[in-house]
């Protein structure tokens, strides 16, 4: 940061006038503060002072524009001598900038509220699932985030329910789902992923945990793509879930406030893929999409030991086949 100009007195013509006011001068110039901290300028129009820059509100931020610093200055003069006095504001750092916000480790989100989109999901699925509500524990939906020693971040989606310890969330032992690999971006965002070569490759299912009239209902989910965006400080999240529900769903039975309807019949034959060339009926897949708010969720991580990267699992498998 540049010194401080002074502006001096006229200097007197008294003997040894010049020479104390030249000495006041240096030791003005010497004495001039010079701002620090992350700011991108770290003090503020005209004297460069004491500016500090703001805190960064993630890793790595940069701070903001430092403050703007004022001066005054004084003269006095006497029959013997000149001085100069230079007094100054300190300058107000500004706001620190915002830095990578990557959620990278372990981290579990569990569903407050779900919207059934039906671009794609059948209206009569939109309106049944939009009348049934989230189970009392566990969540009807809950992303997973592990990043096991040594490993790649992995992640899944699907139901969770409370464990034996009752203060965690866990899957359930016959419904755990496959942790697919996961890329991490700079802003918060995550993106399920195949191992290499098989990018595209869907998380294989997933499970809906909802409540009728009756109770629970367990509503199994096939191919599985998810996307997901975390908030500053990693506690919130939006996620956006595609898939279908397999026909081995369609007879399951929703019991209704207006009445008990198969998935079949609650989806106005969604799963009704006509005739075969043959003259066959055909069934297919319901289509189904999801996007859910999370918040922070206790899990038992303990319970996901031996799941690590698809990439992983892929090479070693072909590992072992070619050594076999």
């Amino acid at each position: 940061m540049r010194s401080m100009p002074v502006k001096s007195a006229r200097p007197l013509r008294l003997a040894g006038g010049l020479f104390a006011l030249a000495a006041v001068v240096a030791g003005a110039m010497v004495g001039a503060c010079s701002g620090s901290g992350g700011g991108d300028s770290g003090g503020g129009k005209g004297p460069r002072l004491a500016g500090s820059g703001g805190a960064s509100s993630e890793s790595t931020g940069s701070g903001g524009q430092g403050g703007e610093a004022t001066a005054t200055s004084s003269s006095q003069s006497s029959s013997k001598a000149a001085s100069v006095t230079a007094t100054s504001a300190t300058g107000t750092g500004g706001a620190g900038g915002s830095g990578p916000l990557i959620c990278k480790g372990d981290y579990a989100y569990g569903a407050t509220s779900l919207t059934y989109l039906d671009d794609t999901t059948p209206p009569g699925l939109v309106a049944a699932f939009g009348s049934l509500t989230a189970p009392a524990t566990g969540h009807s939906l809950t992303l997973v985030l592990h990043q096991p020693a040594g490993g790649t971040l992995i992640g899944a989606v699907s139901a969770t329910q409370q464990g034996a310890s009752g203060s965690m969330d866990v899957f359930a032992s016959d419904e755990t789902p496959a942790l697919m690999d996961v890329t991490a971006s700079f802003d918060g965002g995550f993106t399920q992923t195949g191992p290499q070569g098989h990018e595209n490759d869907p998380q294989p299912f997933a499970w809906l945990h909802l409540v009728d009239q009756q109770g629970p209902v367990d509503i199994k989910l096939t191919g599985i793509h998810w996307t997901a965006h975390a908030q500053p400080g990693c506690t919130m999240v939006t996620v956006d879930v595609t898939g279908s529900i397999p026909v081995s769903e369609a007879g399951l039975v929703l019991h209704l406030a207006s009445g008990d309807k198969t998935l079949y019949e609650a989806s106005g034959e969604a799963f009704d893929g006509g005739k075969s060339p043959l003259g066959m009926q055909q069934n297919v897949p319901a289509p189904v999409h999801i996007e859910f708010e999370a918040t922070s969720t206790s899990f038992d991580f303990t319970t996901l030991a031996g799941q690590s990267s698809t990439a992983s699992a892929s090479s070693n498998a072909s590992s072992g086949s070619a050594g076999g």
